[in-house]
């Protein structure tokens, strides 16, 4: 005969307690219905929420919830208490369909226990989706963990020290050099924009910057031997070094506060330097450069291009072809005929009578009586001529667009090239060192031989 089980608070437990001396699995009814089918598909129907469903003897709950309510009274409580106090039972939910009649849930297994509770486990099959769940999640995780790293190392460590770093060319091709300056055998300074010099004690083979205190554009450069220089340039700014260059010291010179610019300085046989400029600027100084002085009588609007001399003698080119001469060591100055009204950037005489003054246009001017007359030539080219210089009974002249010139010792004969078939660039300043040229410009290098060798390549050009 069968038991009667009422639910207590959506548990099942027994009607009453077994009786003296019976176990509590003899004292179970024969037969408990887990699931009634017409229960489940009117509930499954109605879609009434889920309850929890429990053991009927014990009273221990499933791990999940039945959403068609409590069981009824009839089936094997045996079987039902005695696997569910082997383990907990989950009542999986039926399929459904159209004219499908719910299945009988199956009781699933979802992990061994006792009662107590006295050992745990884990089945295989929940050990897998766990490290399955576990490795999606490490994946999702690692941009995240790089990212993290990578804002650790740029907030908190520190970049090492390079102990040796990498040292830019002393002359580069982005480099300009206005003017250069051959005052000791062997040795060459350059002077250019920014305030840069530079110098080679092995004829141009290696280049040393060196430290000034300016970053004006220096248009000339000058010295007397290996340790007095001399360097001028935009700004009034006038250096001098007594020590071959190691240091620059900057000094004072009267300038205009109209115009500053110094443009060309010359170091003369009696040891006293002179300087050319803007807004009729002319400073000299007899003591190697350490204090400069005005030299002119009063204040004009034109830029003086350049000035030669033994000291005694002087001669100035400049704007609109105007030349002057002093013979009394700059106290007076004479001014005298000019042939030709363009500018005249360049003068150089190879002894007290004899000299050539260079400008604009190619024009090209000769004076045999100490510059007291002046005889214009045909122009040599039609480009502007910057530089000319004597040296080892020729005249060298250097101008725009890679041209340069030499002629004899008259002047008159008048050999023209350029020092590359590809370089068309401007060179303002000139010098001979040794058997060949050095110019400066836009481009600085060697000419020789009919060969152009920039210094900031090794590759060799041709004038063919």
């Amino acid at each position: 005969m069968a038991r009667t089980f009422r639910p207590m608070g959506g548990l099942f437990h027994p009607g009453r307690a077994p009786v003296a001396g019976q176990s509590r699995k003899a004292a179970l009814p024969d037969t408990l219905s887990v699931l009634d089918p017409k229960h489940v598909r009117n509930r499954t129907e109605t879609g009434r929420d889920r309850r929890r469903i429990g053991c009927v003897w014990c009273g221990a709950r499933a791990s999940s919830f039945c959403r068609w309510g409590p069981a009824s009274r009839r089936g094997t409580v045996k079987d039902w208490h005695t696997n569910c106090c082997r383990s907990n039972v989950l009542l999986k939910e039926p399929r459904r369909g159209a004219g499908l009649r719910p299945r009988r849930p199956k009781r699933i297994q979802l992990y061994e226990t006792d009662i107590d509770q006295s050992r745990t486990g884990m089945p295989p099959q929940r050990r897998v989706a766990v490290m399955k769940r576990l490795g999606r999640f490490l994946l999702s995780s690692l941009p995240w963990f790089m990212i993290a790293s990578l804002l650790t190392a740029a907030f908190y460590l520190e970049p090492a020290a390079v102990e040796e770093a990498v040292q830019p060319a002393a002359v580069s091709h982005n480099d300009r050099f206005y003017d250069v300056a051959y005052a000791n055998p062997g040795e060459i300074w350059l002077a250019g924009n920014m305030g840069k010099i530079v110098n080679s004690d092995d004829q141009g083979e290696t280049w040393r910057e060196q430290t000034t205190p300016v970053v004006s554009n220096l248009q000339s450069i000058d010295g007397w031997d290996h340790d007095m220089l001399v360097a001028v340039g935009d700004g009034g700014v006038v250096l001098r070094t007594e020590d071959g260059g190691t240091t620059w010291t900057q000094v004072e010179a009267p300038v205009s506060d109209i115009a500053d610019k110094l443009i060309r300085v010359r170091v003369m046989e009696d040891g006293s330097a002179w300087i050319t400029g803007e807004f009729g600027a002319v400073l000299v100084s007899r003591d190697r450069g350490r204090t400069w002085t005005d030299a002119t009588t009063e204040e004009q609007d034109v830029t003086w291009h350049d000035v030669a001399g033994d000291g005694e003698f002087l001669c100035l080119v400049g704007e609109y072809g105007r030349i002057k001469v002093s013979r009394d060591g700059g106290d007076t100055w004479t001014e005298v005929e000019s042939p030709v009204g363009s500018t005249l950037n360049a003068v150089a005489f190879r002894d007290a009578d004899h000299g050539v003054a260079v400008g604009l246009q190619g024009s090209v001017l000769v004076t045999a009586d100490g510059g007291t007359t002046w005889d214009p030539l045909t122009p040599i080219v039609e480009e502007h001529l910057y530089g000319v210089i004597w040296h080892d009974g020729q005249w060298l002249v250097a101008g725009d667009k890679g041209i340069v010139a030499s002629a004899g010792a008259d002047a008159r004969d008048w050999e023209t090239r350029r020092v590359s078939a590809r370089d068309y660039g401007w060179h303002t300043g000139i010098a001979a060192v040794g058997d060949r040229w050095f110019l400066t410009g836009h481009s600085n290098g060697f000419y020789g031989n009919g060969e152009w060798r920039r210094v900031d390549s090794k590759k060799r050009e041709t004038d063919s």
